[in-house]
């Protein structure tokens, strides 16, 4: 009996090599699929990290501290978000400036000279040392339109102008803040329209310029035709912008002082302190209540470096560095990248962030900052 021959269909013999080519593809396509995956996991076990910089004047120092501290602890930046003195320290940062560089442009500033319109006579030209009179003219009374025009504000912000310059020279072409080392969030007031406008393009220098610009201290700052001022009127403490930036995990540094006593309240500077307090307080609480489990609210201990006190600058580096530190177990937590939803589950708690079980008394009495000395 003879075998019956299998049948060998033409189309299946002439087709070896489109079988392998699609076995090749499905192979190809499992590793992509295998690999996006552990790329998607990867990428959800890696949550960004925002930092947002409160307003407080000569007090932001203490950012530069925190910032050390987060460099030692692991700390990767992801986004920041600023206010006035957060939105300089803040900016630098961004901007590819070291830790270190930070600090000697910080240490360096002759304030009195920076914070006055007057030229040093070393710069003025010969004509002007011959009459010793000033020829920057901006922060005087004028005329204009017939009429006598006071100036915006004890300062115009020349000398501010000009150092900003000079530490944003690498990046004075850069429009969008995002294109930074790390993007940035700059936020003003609307002189206008008391709304806050958050600048995340333009000219990185009048931004900074707009959201320090204390009112009746510095003349507030033209920009597209609208006048801005200190950020911190309305938004001192930016949490919900670096948020909005994309950060999963929030980083808050809160230099806002408590109201001056009647004690305190002993001379112009202080009267101007305490109306600052005013501004920022209620909307510096508003932005705390923001605050999730998992993020950290780091408050360094400076209510006795006024905002004006021109000469604790260093003293107060120093501050922001003891408070950040406090927090080193929270922070090398943060730096290990722990996943958001493990992130959620855990108890890190920073100063005046209550564990998910505690009381909200012990949310008030745990407050905890850095000790003066």
């Amino acid at each position: 009996m003879k075998r019956r021959k299998l049948a060998v269909y033409p189309c299946f013999s002439s087709s070896k090599p489109m079988l392998l080519l699609l076995l090749l593809a499905c192979c190809l396509l499992t590793t992509t699929f295998a690999f996006s995956a552990e790329q998607s996991k990867q990428t959800n076990l890696q949550p960004k990290i925002g930092l947002a910089l409160s307003g407080g004047g000569v007090k932001g120092g203490a950012h530069i501290g925190v910032l050390r501290a987060l460099e030692e602890q692991g700390v990767t930046i992801d986004y920041i978000a600023g206010t006035s003195i957060g939105a300089v320290i803040g900016g630098m940062y961004a901007a590819g400036l070291s830790v270190d560089e930070i600090e000697q442009i910080i240490a360096a500033i002759d304030w009195d000279d920076l914070l006055s319109d007057a030229t040093s006579r070393r710069d003025e030209p010969i004509l002007n040392k011959r009459g010793d009179y000033n020829y920057q003219l901006k922060a005087k009374p004028g005329f204009n339109k017939g009429g006598l025009q006071l100036p915006l504000g004890l300062s115009q912000g020349q000398k501010v102008t000009q150092l900003f310059r000079r530490i944003f020279r690498d990046v004075g072409q850069v429009k969008n803040f995002d294109e930074l080392a790390i993007p940035l969030r700059v936020v003003a007031t609307s002189l206008e329209t008391s709304e806050r406008k958050v600048f995340g393009s333009g000219d990185i220098v009048n931004s900074i310029k707009a959201s320090m610009s204390l009112p009746a201290f510095f003349a507030p700052v033209e920009i597209d035709g609208e006048y801005f001022v200190d950020g911190g009127v309305v938004a001192n403490l930016p949490i919900d912008v670096v948020r909005e930036m994309g950060a999963d995990i929030v980083i808050a540094v809160d230099i806002t002082d408590a109201l001056l006593t009647h004690e305190e309240i002993s001379s112009l500077l202080s009267v101007t302190e305490q109306l600052i307090n005013f501004m920022t307080q209620s909307n510096v609480a508003k932005q705390v209540a923001m605050l999730r489990a998992h993020d950290l609210l780091i408050k360094p201990e400076v209510k006795d470096i006024g905002v004006l006190d021109f000469g604790q600058s260093l003293k107060s580096i120093e501050r922001g560095y003891r408070a950040a530190t406090q927090y080193a177990s929270e922070l090398q937590a943060i730096a290990r990248h722990t996943t958001q939803a493990g992130m959620a589950d855990a108890e890190v708690i920073g100063p005046n962030r209550p564990a998910n079980n505690a009381p909200q008394e012990n949310y008030r009495a745990n407050t905890a900052s850095s000790s003066a000395t």
